[in-house]
């Protein structure tokens, strides 16, 4: 009995990695003939999570169209489900090798952009955006974007990095992860949360007032003109240029340094 019993745990250990190891052994769809240019028919968001290693490139327009560039077994594959607004754009199966798949999104307004994968997100027009504009980087892809809106969040969590042109009336960009944040623009307020060990390049986004917060060991830019609010908790160095009224508060080993 016993060892039958350890032939029955031995054959499902060798079916579940039989399972696990389908992509190494081949069993993923793979990009298949010329590349070519497809309309897809989905309902209308505003916002979108991309999932897979492509490009999307985005624009503002009182019409909405997507348009797909790639193979043509591998955009068949492409999930055209719309959730609460949101376009999760992501395969309904496993893919491991195609050609350059790019996507060309038109949409009257933007309010969420993730990206979850090694993707890139560009903007290709300035969006004059909704109250409040929700970005983020889980993976290690890319966003570049100009917009235009009443509050604006971005977080990182991942190694990407945003670079961005922002007008805002208030601003706040997250670091967890070892991404970086590229600002230009300007907002009455802005605040910046450092937890990891990337950077932000904000001598370019000028703002009323600033807040920074670090805790981990990367660095901040920022160019405030009214007052400047700076905790370091962590080892990342605060560097700022303006003449704003400071108020300070170090129980790291991080240093505030005036750029001017």
């Amino acid at each position: 009995m016993k060892t039958q019993n350890k032939g029955i745990i031995w054959l499902v250990l060798l079916l579940f990695i039989g399972l696990s190891s389908c992509e190494e052994l081949g069993i993923c769809e793979q990009g298949q003939g010329a590349v070519v240019q497809q309309s897809l028919q989905l309902p209308t968001f505003d916002g979108f999570d991309l999932k897979i290693a492509g490009k999307v490139y985005v624009r503002q327009s009182d019409t909405f169209s997507v348009v797909v560039e790639g193979q043509q077994n591998v955009i068949d594959l492409l999930d055209t489900d719309v959730d609460n607004g949101i376009w999760k754009i992501r395969f309904r199966q496993c893919v491991n090798q195609h050609d350059d798949l790019n996507l060309y999104i038109s949409l009257p307004a933007l309010n969420y952009v993730k990206v979850s994968g090694s993707g890139d997100v560009l903007g290709q027009s300035l969006f004059d955006a909704s109250a409040f504009v929700d970005l983020k980087i889980s993976g290690s892809g890319n966003i570049a974007l100009d917009l235009a809106t009443e509050r604006f969040s971005g977080k990182i969590t991942g190694s990407g990095n945003m670079q961005l042109n922002v007008e805002a009336d208030e601003a706040e960009s997250q670091l967890t992860g070892s991404g970086n944040f590229e600002l230009q623009g300007s907002a009455r307020h802005y605040e910046a949360r450092i937890s990891g060990s990337g950077d932000v390049h904000a001598f370019d986004f000028l703002a009323q007032d600033c807040e920074v917060r670090i805790l981990g060991a990367g660095n901040a830019q920022v160019h405030a003109t009214q007052t400047l609010d700076i905790n370091i908790g962590g080892s990342g160095n605060v560097r700022y240029r303006g003449q704003p009224a400071l108020t300070v508060s170090i129980t790291g080993s991080g240093r505030v340094i005036d750029a001017n």
